[in-house]
């Protein structure tokens, strides 16, 4: 079976996660930087889910999962790694419609969740459409080092370019003209370098430069170099 990709506007979104054990956990940290509004419901937590509701990021009850728990949420996770858990879970999703994804079991899941690599704004997931989780973390090892830091900030960088562009009423074809010749900027080098402001400045010259129709189209292979 094929899955639609998708990224998930969660913020500000009341979202359920069921469990409360190391899994459960890795689950919670990644909804709240996807900006989930985000209950916990589980009769044990682990110490860093207990860390988190004290500071007040997420509410933990701690008791049983029961289905009114699902009233108004937009989104659910069951990292119980209990079966009849997420068997009452999937059928209180069902009946209210909320998204769900249930650890493991891919029968009962609208969704499954992606190994990231996130560096900043950008993201890249991997995708086994459920198949083997093993190789989906494997391959997100592999992009790792390949996928830096230095890149979330250039994505960074060119939305401010982006937003500054959008305000001045530049065409969307001359806005795609300009981003085309950031790959060679030089951007990349001084992020590398630790130059945030050089890197800014080059980005920003991208709008300044003159089209040269005769130039190659930048290849996007130099963020690797």
């Amino acid at each position: 079976m094929g899955y639609y990709a998708a990224f998930l506007d969660l913020g500000g979104r009341p979202c359920l996660l069921v469990g409360g054990g190391r899994p459960a956990e890795e689950k919670a940290r990644g909804l709240l930087e996807a900006g989930a509004r985000l209950t916990v419901v589980w009769d044990n937590a682990t110490a860093g889910l207990k860390e988190l509701a004290a500071t007040d990021r997420l509410a933990l009850l701690r008791r049983r999962f029961q289905p009114a728990d699902l009233d108004g949420c937009f989104l659910a996770v069951d990292a119980s790694e209990d079966r009849p858990t997420g068997d009452a879970v999937a059928a209180a999703a069902r009946e209210r419609g909320v998204l769900l994804n249930v650890l493991d079991r891919p029968e009962l899941c609208d969704f499954i969740a992606p190994a990231l690599v996130r560096r900043g704004p950008l993201q890249v997931a991997i995708s086994t459409a459920g198949r083997s989780p093993f190789m989906a973390a494997h391959v997100r090892r592999m992009l790792e080092s390949t996928v830096t830091p230095e890149l979330g900030r250039l994505v960074e960088l060119t939305g401010e370019l982006r937003d500054r562009l959008r305000a001045e009423g530049v065409p969307l074809a001359a806005q795609t003209a300009i981003y085309e010749r950031i790959p060679a900027s030089g951007a990349l080098t001084a992020l590398r370098a630790g130059d945030l402001e050089a890197a800014r400045a080059a980005v920003q010259a991208c709008a300044e430069t003159p089209a040269d129709s005769g130039a190659p189209r930048p290849d996007l292979e130099r963020l690797r170099d």
